[in-house]
């Protein structure tokens, strides 16, 4: 089975074809890819026909991903699927795709919502910038989705220890159902942020781009800040556009396509026997 490995931002990607094998338990074959000592090594799996996109964590959870679609972008318009303004049905959504310049896209997310429903989060009207005592810690945060689940918390750089605790105990925390990413940001500017993401299924990254317009969202409707914000992840800055921060919200990087390769049948579970020849 043929794999590419793709990055954005940093966030590392296997992705496949899917009718290169119909057959595929596809949550386990991410947990088999992603493994970074047994398998190819990324923070994801995605899965790509044409227009059609599904992205799988490294736990096998199947999530939205912003990074995942700029990478789909890209990789679908080199296989002719896709034009240079386009659209990708991804996670029940149909998401605009534009290919900007060489090895860059930009694609637009649908508004962020802060409706406990849809983050989801229980909680009757909403997290906004509330007092929330986590694993003996007392936080200021914000819940809100934008296409993912997560928890934004603005303000001085974690410690490491404070940063694999807290975003542990906030993703398996019952007040969100579907468990929830953390994303640590730190402001530099006025429309300049710092991002240390710790995403649902995945553990720290090094770049989330749904985390990203998450952290942006928040700081513009703190601030009232809006045009292009730039997020600082680890593996790179990802532009995110606000016309306001009840908008839709375009999310543009360079994509790097690094190797490309044959996935050994071993490693390839199916949910279904093969036939015998």
């Amino acid at each position: 089975m043929r794999f590419w490995k793709l990055s954005a931002i940093g966030n590392e990607f296997v992705l496949v074809h899917r009718d290169d094998d119909p057959q595929i338990d596809w949550p386990n074959l991410a947990i088999n890819v992603c493994n970074r000592r047994t398998g190819v090594g990324s923070d994801g799996l995605l899965v790509m026909k044409g227009h059609q996109l599904r992205m799988f964590n490294p736990d096998g959870s199947e999530d939205f991903c912003g990074n995942g679609l700029r990478c789909a972008a890209v990789h679908g318009y080199s296989q002719g699927w896709l034009e240079r303004q386009d659209s990708i049905s991804h996670f029940n959504r149909m998401v605009r795709t534009w290919i900007t310049g060489k090895d860059e896209a930009m694609v637009e997310l649908p508004p962020a919502t802060f409706d406990p429903v849809q983050v989801p989060v229980l909680s009757e009207a909403g997290v906004f910038v509330e007092e929330w005592h986590v694993a003996g810690s007392q936080l200021t945060l914000s819940a809100l989705s934008t296409g993912s689940t997560h928890v934004v918390l603005i303000g001085e750089e974690p410690t490491d220890e404070a940063f694999f605790t807290i975003s542990g105990a906030l993703e398996h925390d019952p007040r969100f159902p579907d468990r929830t990413s953390t994303m640590w940001a730190t402001a530099l500017g006025p429309r300049d942020l710092k991002l240390r993401p710790f995403e649902r299924g995945a553990g720290e990254t090094r770049g989330c781009g749904t985390g990203s317009a998450a952290v942006a969202v928040v700081h513009s409707r703190l601030t009232g800040a809006t045009g292009q914000i730039n997020v600082h992840n680890t593996g790179g800055i990802v532009a995110v556009h606000l016309e306001d921060w009840q908008g839709p919200i375009r999310l543009s990087s360079k994509v790097k396509t690094h190797f490309s390769g044959v996935l050994d049948r071993s490693m390839i579970p199916r949910t279904l026997p093969t036939k015998s020849v």
